[in-house]
């Protein structure tokens, strides 16, 4: 491993951020892609209802964007504006959907998501699916916060405290009543 990998493995985002507009040097904007392509990934997953081939080039599309905007924005949090630009692309993208030459979004095709023991089709997949985000999204905002952070963007707990300021403690308790307020919801949906 050379030397100039090794800084950059250990340097912050911001500095690999500000190295980058010094220089102009794309390995160091590639190395924020490798942190952060992960977690974008997962996040344009959600978005699009699992479709690997939407959420890869959605994801792709978020670092070439931030590529060219990067000189010129002023950006705090790497991560959070990098979720930002992925979520208005994806936006675009779904917009882009909607208006095909039937007037309908494509469907998606089947997947095989198991649910509770059953394998659920293309059609029930994205209703289970938009049923469990309308549920995350009418939970309080500490709990929907801590889920969306933990079960999308895959965050640990004290990634999670960082990122809102929780302590770890109110984190596992948030995520504790989440999932457990969520399974409430689902069973009393399915029963009622």
């Amino acid at each position: 491993m050379s030397d100039n990998v090794r800084m950059r493995d250990e340097q912050s985002d911001d500095e690999l951020l500000a190295e980058f507009r010094r220089t102009g040097d794309g390995e160091h904007f590639g190395e924020l892609f490798r942190r952060h392509r992960p977690r974008l990934y997962q996040r344009c997953l959600w978005f699009f209802n699992g479709d690997r081939a939407l959420a890869e080039e959605t994801a792709q599309d978020t670092f070439v964007r931030a590529l060219e905007k990067a000189p010129h924005v002023a950006v705090e949090n790497i991560q959070a504006w990098l979720y930002e630009v992925a979520k208005n692309l994806a936006i675009d993208k779904l917009r882009q959907l909607k208006v095909s030459a039937t007037g309908r979004a494509p469907e998606v095709p089947p997947t095989g998501l198991r649910v509770g023991g059953t394998t659920l089709e293309a059609q029930e997949k994205t209703a289970y699916l938009q049923e469990l985000r309308d549920l995350i999204n009418g939970l309080g905002e500490k709990q929907r916060v801590c889920l969306k952070l933990a079960y999308v963007d895959g965050c640990r707990y004290e990634e999670i405290g960082r990122l809102t300021g929780y302590s770890e403690k109110e984190v596992k308790s948030a995520l504790q009543a989440g999932r457990e307020n969520l399974k409430k919801k689902l069973q009393s949906g399915r029963q009622g």
